[in-house]
């Protein structure tokens, strides 16, 4: 982010260590798929048609065979997958310790169904625990900015003008940066308690652009459907084993930019036994 000469500003030699750890295990795996297609082209799979597994990364491999695409399009799996769940964990139950109102309805939709199996599907009933994680990724985006390049010329039908409403006019090869932070506490749409973490609001919104924490349209991050599910699966797993939280920090959440963006202090909570 400090760009191409005010890097060395950047004084954590341990994360250059890890940027190689990590770029070694993703390059492994990127020699091991296109080792996988060289020889799926020489040989027939015997897998009957209809029950072959797909391979993300081997799909990937069949629209461009870059070592550097592929790594940086691994790389984007493991962070809504594992950042992004952790983080969001994180902040729900910064929010949740705040708000015991909100931890109790949770447990009133939760527990009723304490002794039947976590599934997905089961997950997906849960719709106030659908909001709860909806309003933590509203109020505590982990990325706060989507950038994209224009492949051709375009006009967009607003965002022109002095007050944005008139036409704009996009060259090929402009990059325009949408401020997740900005639109996700837009009080014209959210209302004028946009910066407070209520997961009511969500019963009767249903924003389109307006919420876009894992981006949209084809491009949207495929890893976000992985990402509830291990945050779901984690906070029913918690509501049923413990019965009361408690925030022990009183510090409002602050920023601390990394590769996504969390609370510089972390968490601290009290959890105590059902």
């Amino acid at each position: 982010m400090l760009g191409p000469y005010l890097w060395l500003l950047f004084r954590d030699p341990k994360w250059f260590t890890d940027c190689d750890t990590v770029n070694t295990f993703l390059g492994k795996r990127v020699d091991e798929v296109l080792a996988r297609l060289e020889k799926s082209q020489t040989t027939k799979s015997e897998k009957p048609e209809g029950h072959q597994q797909l391979l993300l990364i081997d799909e990937m491999a069949k629209v461009t065979q870059d070592r550097l695409t592929l790594r940086f399009q691994m790389n984007n799996i493991f962070t809504p997958a594992h950042d992004g769940a952790a983080i969001t964990l994180s902040n729900a139950f910064f929010h949740l310790s705040r708000k015991p109102a909100a931890w109790a309805k949770l447990q009133a939709e939760v527990l009723p169904t304490s002794d039947a199996p976590i599934t997905y599907k089961l997950l997906k009933k849960y719709q106030y625990l659908k909001n709860v994680i909806r309003e933590t990724h509203r109020v505590t985006p982990i990325s706060t900015m989507i950038i994209r390049q224009c492949v051709k010329e375009v006009v967009l039908p607003t965002g022109g003008g002095t007050d944005g409403s008139s036409p704009l006019y996009m060259r090929e090869g402009d990059v325009i940066e949408m401020n997740l932070r900005n639109t996700f506490r837009d009080k014209t749409f959210w209302g004028d308690d946009a910066d407070e973490f209520r997961p009511e609001r969500w019963d009767d919104l249903r924003p389109m652009w307006e919420y876009t924490p894992f981006g949209g349209g084809p491009r949207i991050c495929p890893g976000f459907r992985l990402t509830f599910a291990e945050v779901a699966y984690t906070m029913v797993f918690i509501l049923r084993e413990f019965g009361g939280l408690e925030s022990r920090d009183d510090r409002p959440w602050t920023e601390e930019t990394r590769s996504t963006f969390l609370n510089l202090h972390g968490t601290k909570v009290a959890l105590f036994p059902a």
